[in-house]
């Protein structure tokens, strides 16, 4: 297994040119479609990008799965081949469903329920970015799977290609078109890019998840869906884990999008993209792989943590720390002088709200690595509940501004929730060991 420098420093290097495709996609989206329509493009990046709502945990249950029988691989006769294929097929199958559900749920939302978000959209534009929920489903099942045999090269490769396509593809679909069409039909184009990107990166995923040296999986039997009822018996180990992981699939993204949402009305449209684009760049800033722990022992992981705590703590914090001071003089470099100005009372907050995301999300790590999922579920019930209280109240008192140090209140609280559950939950697991 390789070290957690090397793998935390191949996250950090994936993670740089994410971000630098969306330092690019974003400046030329946002004077090309004005603020409206580029915040419905960002409202819609955010929402595939945490479609894990749709996954019910089955990723992140066969990640832990694969990696705690990694070492039995072989005696249990290409067990762990079968269920990777199980894994494929039935993340495949329930991705379509949830997107005719999600099809439905969106007609009845635009014509029955009158949501004003949908107002702005046509209907054949929302079945685009829904039909873009089932690929990245898939997409997410890959690297799932590749990160449970912690083959982190792939799992990075995979995430490069999937979120820099889906960042970029809008900016290169809508370019040749930019002085033909106005900002409405060129939003359109842009929404055909992100489909397709989807599409082709489902196909890359694939294709790379094939050449995986530590995968031989053949493609056509996993995506055979007259084998569904012999391949969903193979996924029996992973439902009882998966029950917290689902629960937590669905609030977890629901924490992360629900402001999104309830900001998209005319009321903040004009000034959205100066919380959209910070929010959106900080969510970029986790540089550790999040399975790392999740094969190893408890004595390891106890050790793991003594002596290279200070070593996480640097990459986890220096992305953050480093766009907090420089922010000001990149945005203005980035978009313009009056864009970092007017964003960067929100980018200060989201950014910090970022550097508490990171630091909590090694305490859920190590719960789970030791296949605790029940009570990060049950801290996120709980953020969520106190999430609904507190975003209203404080966007009505502060407006976008308010919004931001909601965020940051969620954030704070999870990583001080997060990090007691270990102390009294897996210390003393640490220390008998």
């Amino acid at each position: 297994m390789r070290s957690l420098k090397f793998n935390s420093s191949l996250n950090l290097l994936s993670q740089i040119v994410v971000a630098s495709t969306l330092l690019i996609s974003t400046k030329y989206l946002y004077s090309s479609l004005g603020s409206k329509y580029f915040s419905l493009i960002s409202i819609s990046w955010s929402t595939i990008t945490l479609v894990s709502l749709f996954d019910f945990g089955i990723s992140r249950s066969a990640t832990h799965y694969i990696s705690r029988n990694l070492k039995h691989s072989f005696v249990k006769g290409g067990l762990l081949n079968k269920f990777t294929e199980s894994v494929l097929l039935v993340t495949t199958a329930l991705s379509l469903i949830i997107s005719f559900l999600c099809s439905l749920l969106v007609f009845l939302s635009k014509y029955v329920f009158n949501i004003a978000l949908f107002h702005h959209l046509s209907f054949g534009i929302l079945l685009l970015l829904v039909f873009s929920i089932a690929p990245t489903i898939l997409i997410n099942s890959c690297r799932g799977v590749v990160e449970g045999f912690q083959d982190f090269i792939a799992s990075n490769l995979i995430k490069l290609v999937s979120t820099s396509g889906l960042y970029l593809a809008p900016s290169l679909f809508i370019l040749p078109f930019s002085r033909l069409f106005n900002q409405q039909e060129l939003f359109g184009i842009a929404v055909l890019g992100i489909f397709l990107s989807r599409m082709l990166s489902v196909v890359i995923s694939l294709g790379i998840l094939r050449c995986s040296n530590v995968i031989p999986v053949s493609l056509r039997s996993s995506l055979n869906i007259f084998t569904f009822h012999r391949s969903a018996i193979h996924l029996r180990p992973i439902f009882s884990y998966s029950f917290w992981l689902t629960v937590t699939s669905i609030v977890g993204p629901l924490l992360l999008l629900a402001d999104r949402y309830f900001l998209a009305n005319d009321s903040f449209f004009v000034s959205l993209p100066y919380f959209l684009i910070p929010a959106e760049l900080s969510a970029r800033l986790m540089v550790i792989p999040s399975p790392y722990f999740s094969n190893m022992s408890t004595r390891e992981i106890s050790a793991s943590i003594r002596t290279k705590l200070p070593k996480m703590l640097t990459l986890a914090l220096s992305p953050s720390i480093l766009l907090y001071i420089f922010y000001q003089p990149l945005a203005s470099i980035w978009i313009s002088q009056e864009f970092s100005q007017l964003s960067l009372p929100y980018a200060q907050v989201l950014i910090l709200s970022s550097i508490f995301s990171s630091l909590g999300q090694y305490s859920y790590n190590l719960l789970h690595a030791i296949g605790n999922s029940r009570l990060p579920a049950i801290i996120h019930i709980f953020e969520l509940l106190l999430y609904a209280v507190i975003f209203p109240l404080f966007v009505s008192w502060l407006g976008l501004l308010g919004a931001s140090y909601a965020t940051l209140f969620r954030s704070l609280t999870d990583f001080l929730l997060m990090t007691l559950s270990v102390y009294f939950s897996v210390y003393p697991t640490f220390t008998r060991s």
